[in-house]
């Protein structure tokens, strides 16, 4: 059977050399914590309040992976990397404190969770760059983020 070895030690060295490339530039980063799968123990390893304090934000693609590090810290920054499925969106306004998203049909129905949670959520708003994969056609932009900044618990950032 195959076993993957995971060396905390270097994997907390690495985080520490991009925060403190980023520092040194003034700039803020995530780190994106996809690859541990929300592996709890392995997070509490990694995701220490040494680490934490230089990072802006942690985010993931997996919703139960947000819970996971929510848990683990509260004030934790929690991005949503993906665009959220609509069954879960009161889940996403309460557990990840930004989001990233294409439809304005999504970002209502946060608008209105995050109105119910009296919370105001961020979000990141995916442009199309010419992939065709997802986000916000270049023609479609400015009439889409004049309708988003209407919302009164969504801010874009």
């Amino acid at each position: 059977m195959a076993l993957l070895r995971i060396n905390t030690n270097k994997v907390i060295s690495n985080i520490n050399k991009i925060s403190d490339f980023m520092a040194q530039n003034n700039k803020e980063w995530s780190l994106i914590t996809k690859v541990f799968s929300g592996d709890l123990s392995l997070l509490e390893r990694i995701l220490i309040p040494e680490v934490i304090k230089n990072i802006h934000s942690v985010g993931d693609s997996r919703l139960s992976s947000i819970k996971i590090l929510k848990k683990l810290n509260p004030d934790m920054i929690t991005i949503y990397i993906k665009p959220p499925a609509l069954v879960y969106i009161d889940e996403v306004v309460k557990f990840a404190d930004i989001s990233s998203n294409t439809s304005y049909k999504t970002i209502c129905e946060l608008d209105k969770a995050a109105k119910k949670q009296n919370k105001i959520h961020k979000i990141i708003i995916m442009i199309e760059l010419g992939e065709l994969r997802e986000g916000v056609k270049r023609d479609e932009l400015l009439k889409f983020y004049e309708n988003v900044f209407s919302l009164e618990n969504i801010e874009v950032i």
